[in-house]
This record gives structure tokens, C-alpha cells and sequence, in this order.
């Protein structure tokens, strides 16, 4: 899969790590295939736990989480893997290349999206603290 993302190729099978639902909108599965071109997997669409008024309930299919390989959990390596494609996310949506993202929430507390909105989180708010192990993207 990660071949086939890394083409621009989207692939229905990327959800199948975690066995994470594929009935998304048509962003998320560009975020989708972005991420895992990045070497993340997807954890969440339609389906877990999640904040409360968070768009994976509120909005069915515009959200998603995208998290390790369970080999690289907790490793100062998959950290810097998140950074990274939370940043390229960040700069890509700053430079109006995405247009349509209204969430971007990750381990890095400085390039926050919400509602569409730059916001910085605290370091130690309950928002934060839900993000640190997952980049979550929220597409209108």
C-alpha cells in the first residue's frame, strides 16, 4: 500500500490495517492516502471513541485518524514521522491547498486547525493530550 499511496494511488485496502471503516468522503480519502503515503495507518473514520462534537460523529465519514505501525508506538522516530505530516498538512492547508480542511489536530501543539482556524493548543488541555499519539483531520 505504502508504494501504491506514495504513486498518488488510492487503494480501498489502506483501512484494512486496523480494520477502520472506508465509507469516507472523497477528501478524506486523499488525506488517507497522503497519510499513509507518510508511512502512517489509519485508526478511525466512522468508528472508536472520539471527543464529544468531534466531526467523526457529528459529520459520518469527514474525519480521520491516522496513527502508527504498532511497532513504532511510542518511539521518538513514529513522533517525528507524525510532526511531519501534521506539518505538511499545516503548510499545505496554509498555503489554500486544502481548501476544504476544517480540523488538523496532532502531537504538535502549534499547528492546530480548528473550525477551519489557526488555534494553538495548550500544552496539557484535554484536546491536546487526546492528539498526542494520532494526527486527526477533518475534512467539510
Amino acid at each position: 500500500m505504502l508504494t501504491k499511496a506514495r504513486m498518488g494511488w488510492y487503494d480501498v485496502r489502506m483501512y484494512r490495517y486496523n480494520f477502520v471503516p472506508s465509507n469516507v468522503t472523497r477528501a478524506v480519502k486523499r488525506g488517507t492516502r497522503r497519510g499513509v503515503a507518510a508511512g502512517l495507518v489509519p485508526t478511525a473514520t466512522t468508528n472508536g471513541t472520539h471527543a464529544v462534537g468531534s466531526y467523526h460523529s457529528r459529520n459520518p465519514g469527514q474525519a480521520i485518524d491516522l496513527g502508527l505501525p504498532s511497532w513504532m508506538v511510542g518511539t521518538s522516530r513514529g513522533r517525528r514521522r507524525m510532526v511531519n505530516f501534521q506539518r505538511k498538512e499545516y503548510n499545505a492547508w496554509r498555503a489554500g491547498n486544502r481548501p476544504q480542511m476544517v480540523e488538523l489536530i496532532g502531537p504538535d501543539n502549534n499547528m492546530i486547525v480548528l473550525r477551519g482556524v489557526h488555534s494553538p493548543l495548550p500544552e496539557g488541555s484535554p484536546l491536546e493530550n487526546m492528539h498526542d499519539n494520532h494526527v486527526h483531520e477533518a475534512f467539510a
